[in-house]
């Protein structure tokens, strides 16, 4: 699986990111790998109506058009992400948080939740393929737009 988007938003657009992921998913391929592309978590910063202020829609969206201009699998956490988060509302999402003010980082906890929605995700994408235990209290409380810790 490759990721990315948070860190290359701060240096350079897109379009830079796509070119070093299309080069990513040819080099997998080239050693007989099957690249996954993921999308960028969302940042949990919110705005005053509730919905999240989503400053990487553009690499989420970039990195979708790779995935498909190179016929190969991605799933969306950007936007799982956003829905679930959105659905909880700021005041539980941000229990996510690794620091108070830290809407990119995870805590224990939010990585818990969040690794939960990749594996399910993957799951999703390739069924019965992947060695994925469930957890289906926490995939209940994801989908179902429940805040679980």
């Amino acid at each position: 699986m490759v990721q990315f988007g948070h860190n290359d938003q701060k240096i350079a657009p897109p379009e830079s990111m796509a070119a070093n992921l299309t080069s990513m998913v040819q080099q997998i391929r080239a050693i007989g790998g099957v690249p996954v592309l993921v999308t960028s978590l969302t940042r949990r910063s919110f705005r005053a109506n509730g919905t999240i202020s989503d400053a990487l829609a553009l690499w989420a969206d970039a990195t979708i058009s790779v995935a498909k201009q190179e016929k190969t699998h991605w799933i969306d956490l950007h936007k799982a992400s956003i829905a679930y988060v959105e659905a909880i509302g700021p005041d539980a999402a941000h229990r996510l948080n690794r620091l108070p003010e830290d809407n990119t980082h995870l805590n224990p906890n939010g990585t818990t939740v969040f690794g939960r929605m990749v594996a399910d995700l993957l799951w999703e994408s390739f069924p019965f393929q992947l060695p994925i235990i469930p957890n289906l209290r926490l995939t209940y409380n994801i989908t179902h737009g429940i805040a679980s810790y």
